[in-house]
């Protein structure tokens, strides 16, 4: 009786080891997969801040004077902040590049004040704004949020004509990409 016995040992044995490894394969499950995708498109966006501009020659800021000793002299703004900030956001590929533009000269009721007696300071300078584009900045890519401040100054000459009411014109700003 023992050596029948002893001829079920093995494959008993044999099967106690297998069979735990054909459980585990039949209960490891299924595994599913899922495709992810993410748009992000190209954004090119222009945000301004700042208030509006005011260059009131009655009562000149603190160390300017009107009239002025000399010309061509250069007066700040006396109510704004004397800056317009502008924010780009650019995650496109390629270039970009901001202009401001006057929509007009600064003409009210038949005086006439040339409009490049207003100037902005870009990248490269003091500049004269103009009814055509000046390049304000440019770049490529932009990681978040890039901010332009653009500071403003009045330059006279000593030719402009008096006027009991203010001149006026806008600035707008251009964003587009190169």
């Amino acid at each position: 009786m023992m050596a029948w016995r002893k001829g079920l040992l093995y494959p008993i044995l044999l099967l106690g080891l297998l069979l735990p490894c054909v459980a585990n394969s039949a209960l490891a499950g299924e595994s599913a997969s899922v495709t992810v995708s993410i748009f992000i498109p190209e954004i090119l966006k222009l945000v301004i801040t700042g208030d509006m501009l005011v260059f009131d020659l009655r009562n000149p800021n603190s160390g300017e004077v009107f009239p002025p000793k000399e010309y061509p002299a250069y007066y700040t703004p006396t109510i704004g902040s004397g800056q317009n900030l502008l924010k780009v956001f650019c995650n496109a590929k390629r270039a970009w590049s901001v202009t401001s533009t006057a929509s007009s000269g600064l003409e009210e009721a038949g005086a006439t004040m040339p409009i490049n007696r207003l100037e902005c300071l870009t990248e490269d300078g003091w500049k004269s704004l103009d009814t055509t584009k000046l390049q304000i900045a440019s770049g490529e890519r932009v990681v978040g949020w890039r901010e332009l401040p653009v500071q403003f100054r009045l330059r006279l000459e000593g030719d402009e004509p008096a006027y009991d009411q203010a001149y006026h014109t806008t600035v707008i700003y251009s964003l587009s990409s190169l």
